[in-house]
């Protein structure tokens, strides 16, 4: 067939995956929820893109000059002998969890893959980024309003913005994932704008490990020159209008009414909201997530070296920790499950990023991901599960490969 019509194929897929991507589909079982199953459409993706390297050379020599491809090919060794000495050694133990972990890992890693391969076409990748910026903007939205509604259709969190998702940290880094994608594809004229939006969006999650990339993408815009003093002082005074406004329209209805009634009565809510606006006098404690990372940390330490093996942290979670909590910390996760190794492996993915053609190419979005990747790491331990994620991966492994200045342009 025609290369032009596997080309507007690769553009549907991809825009059905961005919209997923910040819809979350393929993040949790939908399965009693309705409509197209999710990991139906994860294998869907994974056929099609080794399919389209099966019929075309050309892009699987495209992805051999890529470091995160041979990063993907290290992992996927790593995760196959670890789930080999757990089937010879340790099934007695993990038998319960070890193919489920296995299954997904290899799903994610082909993921990785198939979408890696489709966005190594330029068109695919320029038309990807501009569905990106509408897709950001959206999700910005849908926080807005998943604030003042209640009903089952959005994530269920109260007070605390999660979208279509089950999770506000989840939405957090989507945007946040999506915003430095895209944030360099935006005239200088219109970023500052499309930062307020992210801005506005992403904080309604309250997720402490999006918030913080939130100031430190606006310093990085500062310092470029991309907004000023002036802009900032303006854009203060017009929020405050239109917020004087909006809160006029809103403050009598009843879901309005219902979330200050939440944040008044919810101590977490309000500790977390404190924590943001005066973290120089908030009084920190070990709290659930503190001693969930300590008590997975524990057992890690009775393997240093080579780790506990691959499903370790269920195993931890379900019979050794007594908050039956996973670790929410993705360097103790990888520990667990590989130990050394999974520092190796941790790191290993931002650095990939950087090289294409067995050259180290530094660029600022790149540095931005790698500083949201590291604190994500430690808020989470779900870096590799949430397909999202992977397809972030996946969209910033072709970033070093082009210039942004001949795309924009």
């Amino acid at each position: 067939m025609d290369e032009k019509f596997f080309l507007i194929i690769d553009k549907i897929i991809l825009a059905f995956t961005v919209y997923w991507f910040y819809m979350e589909v393929w993040g949790h079982d939908y399965a009693n929820y309705g409509g197209i199953a999710p990991i139906k459409g994860v294998y869907f993706v994974f056929a099609y893109g080794l399919f389209r390297i099966a019929i075309d050379n050309s892009i699987f020599i495209k992805l051999t000059r890529k470091g995160f491809f041979w990063w993907l090919f290290f992992y996927f060794i790593i995760v196959c002998l670890f789930y080999a000495l757990v089937r010879i050694g340790m099934m007695d133990r993990y038998s319960y969890y070890v193919q489920d972990v296995f299954d997904k890992s290899i799903t994610s890693l082909g993921l990785a893959l198939s979408l890696m391969a489709l966005l190594s076409d330029k068109s695919n990748f320029k038309f990807t980024l501009k569905v990106m910026i509408i897709a950001v903007c959206a999700g910005c939205v849908v926080n807005f309003l998943d604030l003042f509604d209640f009903s089952d259709k959005w994530g269920g969190y109260e007070v605390r913005s999660s979208g279509f998702y089950m999770n506000p940290n989840s939405s957090g880094r989507a945007l946040s994932l999506g915003f430095i994608a895209t944030m360099f594809f935006i005239d200088r004229k219109y970023l500052f704008p499309y930062y307020i939006i992210y801005f506005i969006g992403t904080f309604l999650t309250l997720s402490r490990g999006s918030i913080p990339i939130l100031f430190l993408v606006g310093f990085y815009l500062i310092y470029i020159g991309a907004i000023n003093i002036k802009g900032i002082l303006i854009a203060m005074v017009v929020a405050l209008i239109l917020g004087s406004i909006g809160w006029t329209i809103i403050k009598n209805n009843e879901n309005t009414a219902r979330v200050v009634e939440m944040i008044e009565k919810n101590e977490s809510i309000q500790n977390r909201i404190a924590t943001f606006l005066n973290p120089s006098e908030t009084e920190f404690d070990e709290g659930v997530r503190g001693k969930v990372a300590r008590e997975h940390f524990e057992f890690y330490l009775q393997s240093p070296f080579l780790g506990n093996g691959l499903s370790s942290s269920r195993y931890a979670q379900k019979n050794f920790t007594t908050t039956n909590h996973s670790s929410h910390v993705m360097y103790i996760h990888l520990l667990n499950e590989f130990g050394l190794l999974g520092l190796i492996i941790f790191f290993g993915l931002p650095f990939s990023l950087f090289v294409y053609n067995s050259k180290i190419h530094i660029m600022p979005e790149l540095i931005l991901f790698t500083v949201l990747y590291l604190v994500a790491g430690l808020a989470t331990h779900t870096l590799y599960d949430l397909r999202n994620l992977i397809f972030s991966y996946a969209l910033y492994a072709n970033i070093s490969e082009y210039n942004f200045k001949e795309i924009v342009s």
